[in-house]
């Protein structure tokens, strides 16, 4: 990092790191004080520019740089006026991604833990990531939640191929991180068309128009989310059109 400045050719930085990145390795390592005399600095999302930005000098220009991915869902519904009326028994939801805290697991346990029991008797919750050895307890916490409930199942960790078959199984995928500068599994599950649920500290959610394209929710807010999920659960047929909509 501190050879960085020294380099006597053009340079650019991209970033795609979030709070706990900055705050433990590019301001410990003094990589923050590089990107001031980078030529060029993009970032993945406005999330991850309003968390840098502030750390840097004022005259540096984020400029946006997301990632694309390939389209796993050229098949998919994609008028909305064809949508016609949805009768559904059960809302399934997927909640994907390693379990942390950091991708809001505890946030989605007491969220389910507030819904009404007539709410609760109409979702299933998939579960699908790997453990993190340093967040132990909270993968035990999910993993015995999930085998006490009928309608929750977790599925481990699984390759990247059986994922994107997992998306067919779901209505709505979840991800009320604390703070993700811009996750894979919400630009695949916009893809396959699947309504998302993103919390308000991810760089997905600057791409949503609330109820329109996806929902969001507030980071850390259990209330929030479990309206959400109430709404999903109320609005089969509007969220089956907020997935066509976030697919364009």
């Amino acid at each position: 990092a501190a050879d960085l400045p020294k380099i006597d050719k053009p340079s650019l930085c991209w970033i795609h790191d979030g709070p706990v990145a900055m705050k433990n390795v590019f301001v410990t390592s003094r990589l923050v004080e590089s990107i001031s005399r980078m030529s060029l600095v993009y970032s993945v999302s406005q999330f991850t520019t309003e968390v840098f930005a502030p750390h840097c000098d004022k005259s540096v220009d984020f400029q946006l740089f997301p990632y694309g991915i390939s389209d796993i869902g050229e098949h998919i519904e994609s008028d909305v006026e064809g949508v016609g009326e949805v009768e559904q028994q059960v809302v399934r939801f997927l909640m994907p991604g390693q379990i942390t805290k950091r991708k809001g697991h505890h946030v989605l346990l007491d969220a389910i833990k507030r819904l009404p029991d007539d709410y609760l008797r109409r979702i299933k919750i998939i579960i699908a990531g790997p453990k993190s050895t340093s967040e132990m307890d909270l993968y035990e916490r999910v993993v015995d939640w999930a085998a006490s409930m009928d309608n929750v199942e977790y599925r481990g960790e699984l390759s990247h191929d059986l994922f994107v078959k997992l998306y067919d199984e779901v209505d709505i995928v979840l991800c009320p991180s604390l703070e993700d500068p811009l996750p894979i599994v919400c630009a695949e599950s916009l893809s396959k068309g699947k309504a998302i649920i993103v919390s308000d500290h991810t760089g997905t959610a600057g791409l949503i128009d609330d109820k329109k394209n996806g929902l969001i929710v507030k980071a850390g807010n259990v209330d929030s989310l479990t309206d959400a999920i109430c709404y999903a659960i109320d609005h089969p047929r509007e969220m089956k059109e907020v997935g066509i909509r976030g697919r364009k």
